[in-house]
């Protein structure tokens, strides 16, 4: 399967460092896929650019596209999903700080396919096995740990593995705790 993850960032001016900086997390599940037989493709974009995002997807012709979504370039990662699943019908996962803070908000982005939230280097993996199998699941299929996805119009978390602490606490109770 072929998996194409987009990064959207801040604009270079706006963080120097910004335009030499890896994404690590993208970069852990990037490995993870990999070691499984899977290939990667990895780009970033500080702005909507749909001929560069056709180019792309195209050339690659991925099977899914992951899309990590920071609060604030959340406007950024919607044009993006939009513009996938309106031309290319390809599944759109987001996942990342924001997917995790706001699932709710993140899942309604038009054209997303699922949501992962916290930890998505196995979750991404068994999301991606169970598309090359069935590239069409049913929603009885799609219950994968740490994902969201709407099933029938209706959003169903599995969420049991994401850290109990986070769902149970506020931040800085949190933050407190890590401190001591």
């Amino acid at each position: 399967m072929r998996i194409l993850f987009i990064h959207p960032m801040p604009p270079p001016s706006l963080l120097f460092l910004q335009k030499i900086t890896y994404h690590y997390g993208l970069g852990i599940i990037s490995a993870v896929l990999k070691q499984h037989g899977h290939e990667v493709k990895y780009v970033s974009c500080y702005k909507f650019n749909p001929k560069k995002i056709a180019r792309i997807i195209i050339d690659y012709q991925p099977n899914l596209v992951g899309i990590s979504v920071a609060s604030n370039q959340f406007s950024l990662a919607e044009e993006i999903t939009n513009f996938i699943d309106e031309v290319y019908k390809i599944p759109v996962v987001l996942g990342g700080v924001h997917a995790t803070v706001r699932p709710e908000e993140t899942i309604n982005i038009k054209g997303a396919f699922g949501v992962c939230l916290g930890e998505g280097e196995y979750p991404m993996l068994e999301l991606a096995e169970l598309l090359e199998e069935n590239p069409s699941p049913s929603p009885e299929d799609l219950n994968i740990l740490n994902f969201w996805f709407k099933k029938n119009g209706e959003i169903t978390p599995v969420d049991e593995g994401i850290i109990d602490d986070l769902t149970k606490k506020g931040v800085w109770e949190i933050l407190d705790e890590i401190s001591r």
